[in-house]
């Protein structure tokens, strides 16, 4: 099947979509992309051009999810 960890850009769309449609709208979404080799990329990029308050980035480094939510709470704008 290609519904697998590896092809994650097919679970992306619905995952951005349920933050999207939230109450709360003021909510800053910091997308990391891990060095992705499928569409995950292109699908967040294009997330990105279409609402201001997504940011999405390609990681320089390969992280562990640790390491990178670490990283992106010291780049993110907002309070949490």
């Amino acid at each position: 099947s290609d519904y697998y960890r590896g092809n994650g850009h097919f679970f992306l769309p619905q995952a951005i979509e349920s933050l999207l449609t939230q109450s709360y709208k003021n909510i800053e979404i910091i997308l990391l992309d891990n060095q992705s080799t499928d569409q995950t990329p292109m699908v967040c990029q294009a997330y990105a051009n279409k609402d201001k308050r997504i940011r999405f980035m390609i990681d320089t480094e390969l992280r562990s999810p640790e390491e990178a939510t670490t990283y992106m709470s010291k780049i993110m704008k907002g309070v949490y």
